[in-house]
């Protein structure tokens, strides 16, 4: 799975700016985000979980939890799961992404604060844990959001191109491969030559087992006469 580029969070926090300070539930909320942000700057220079990033972290969770506002949650709960899971912390980061998970699971839920954000975030755990399915379903629910940058576009289109690569399904991987060019190709130099890298091995796969079948049918019929 393959993350954004370094513009993300300028995205993010225009997607953030639905919030507004206009009482003080909102200011709370406000405060909260800040927290997070300014302790994902400094994560930007570890080189390892640091306790004081971690005690913010889940200072902020907290905090969000006794807001009771879902959207505010989620978003929380993906940040401090991706701040561990950039450091490898998988098991740390997986009760997070599961609490995440039973709310996008939620019908009810209307998830407000940059959906796009938060399930890519989520995409990329669980493709890394194995979990394509979800990952997919993560990435597909992305797609479906409002306001979707171009850049996030492609970076979703070739995500899902890579996950239904990794089930095997080269005729899924191939379509979102092809969407993730058209959409990379003005925005996004880096992922266009590598959605072209991913076309190119798909093809010469396909190429190779084509081949293969042939051969073997035409040996098949050699042993039967």
């Amino acid at each position: 799975m393959h993350e954004r580029s370094g513009a993300d969070n300028e995205r993010s926090d225009a997607a953030l700016s639905v919030i507004k300070p206009a009482n003080s539930r909102e200011n709370a909320m406000l405060d909260i985000v800040k927290m997070v942000r300014s302790e994902q700057l400094n994560a930007n220079y570890q080189m390892q979980i640091q306790p004081s990033t971690e005690q913010v972290l889940k200072q902020a969770d907290s905090l969000a939890s006794k807001l009771g506002y879902a959207s505010l949650t989620v978003w929380v709960k993906s940040q401090i799961g991706f701040y561990y899971y950039r450091h490898t912390h998988l098991e740390r980061a997986l009760p997070y992404f599961l609490e995440t998970s039973k709310y996008l699971a939620e019908s009810h839920t209307t998830i407000e604060l940059d959906p796009v954000d938060c399930l890519i975030k989520n995409a990329y755990f669980y493709g890394n844990v194995g979990d394509h399915q979800l990952a997919i379903q993560n990435l597909e629910q992305a797609l479906l959001a409002q306001h979707i940058a171009e850049k996030d576009t492609a970076v979703i289109e070739y995500s899902l191109g890579y996950e239904y690569l990794l089930l095997n399904d080269t005729i899924k991987a191939k379509e979102y491969f092809i969407k993730a060019k058209a959409s990379a190709k003005t925005y996004d130099p880096i992922r266009y030559a590598k959605v072209l890298g991913e076309l190119a091995v798909i093809e010469k796969k396909q190429g190779i087992c084509g081949r293969r079948t042939t051969f073997i049918g035409r040996y098949c019929i050699i042993r039967a006469t």
